[in-house]
């Protein structure tokens, strides 16, 4: 498992284009990976837009070959190697808590599909108490509690493919978890949380408390 930090240059049109449309901001990461698949690669993302750069954290099963990405506008800063954060699994033990951070899309199943013969609609808890049931089931799912859980920011994500568009209304999570069965954490921090994974969305950020 390998995690990297990369800075944007919004100078460069591929650049520009993967901050306005959520799909193209995955298909110029996967370049770093050939022509593996998003499910091979179990890639995931986040970006944070400052006042002086906009950074994106790329984690993925596969090693990424870095100067793929250079040439879609990307390049990496100080500590944009790859890292890789498998050992990390030995630190995460029943009991251990840790602050965290979530962008992800607290939503259901709708019983209406989304086209003839499609899957069921996802549809966006609009009630604070709903999504806040949401991320605890989401955290029994993964094998952790919460607990001061807090929503900082919230904002649509937006993009299209194939003409079809791509609509996530993000929610940013934080708060302190507590794991309780290792394995499935692994899982969850490994794989992600919730819907929109290949769009910025369901990457488990922590740090110690």
């Amino acid at each position: 498992m390998y995690r990297m930090r990369l800075l944007l240059d919004i100078s460069h049109p591929s650049a520009r284009q993967g901050l306005r449309n959520c799909h193209d901001m995955h298909r110029n990461l996967l370049r770093a990976f050939s022509d593996a698949s998003r499910a091979e690669v179990g890639l995931l993302y986040r970006v944070f837009s400052g006042e002086k750069n906009v950074a994106v954290y790329v984690q993925s099963e596969l090693e990424p070959d870095v100067t793929e990405l250079l040439k879609v506008g990307f390049c990496a800063d100080q500590n944009g190697c790859p890292l890789n954060i498998t050992p990390l699994r030995e630190k995460f033990k029943q009991g251990r808590s840790f602050r965290f951070n979530l962008l992800c899309y607290p939503s259901k199943k709708s019983k209406e599909k989304s086209g003839e013969g499609g899957n069921s609609r996802r549809v966006f808890l609009k009630s604070e108490e709903e999504r806040v049931a949401w991320i605890s089931r989401k955290g029994e799912q993964y094998g952790f509690s919460v607990t001061g859980v807090a929503e900082k920011t919230s904002f649509s994500l937006n993009g299209g493919k194939n003409g079809a568009p791509i609509h996530y209304y993000a929610v940013e999570y934080e708060g302190v978890l507590t794991i309780r069965d290792e394995a499935r954490f692994w899982n969850g921090y490994c794989g992600g949380i919730g819907a929109g994974k290949p769009y910025g969305l369901g990457l488990l950020l922590l740090k110690s408390v």
